[in-house]
């Protein structure tokens, strides 16, 4: 097996824990991440049952959310136009920053 080099490194956690001290900090301080789910994502009062199993409910009162708007992505900037960047599935678009940080990172642009 040959050795490797990590140069550079990125991610995005909840409670915009996005660069090394954040994420050190959350786990040092055992920070826990969870919160309400936002207005914007689900319409809990409508889909909230509490420990229910049936098909179209919310059981969890909150979840563990990115600080940052899944629909804010600067296409212009990964030479893609509105029209392309609309259908992506804001993980890709995630994906793409986040990777674009990372070869930051290792200095590799």
């Amino acid at each position: 097996m040959e050795p490797i080099a990590v140069t550079g490194f990125a991610f995005e956690l909840p409670h915009g824990a996005g660069d090394e001290p954040s994420f050190w900090d959350m786990l040092k301080n055992g920070k826990n991440t969870m919160t309400a789910w936002p207005e914007s994502r689900a319409n809990t009062g409508a889909f909230h049952q509490p420990g229910s199993a049936e098909r179209n409910t919310l059981s969890p009162k909150g979840a563990h959310f990115l600080k940052q708007d899944p629909a804010a992505f600067d296409a212009p900037f990964f030479s893609l136009t509105s029209k392309e960047a609309m259908p992506m599935d804001p993980q890709q678009r995630l994906l793409l920053e986040i990777s674009y940080r990372a070869l930051e990172n290792g200095e590799l642009l």
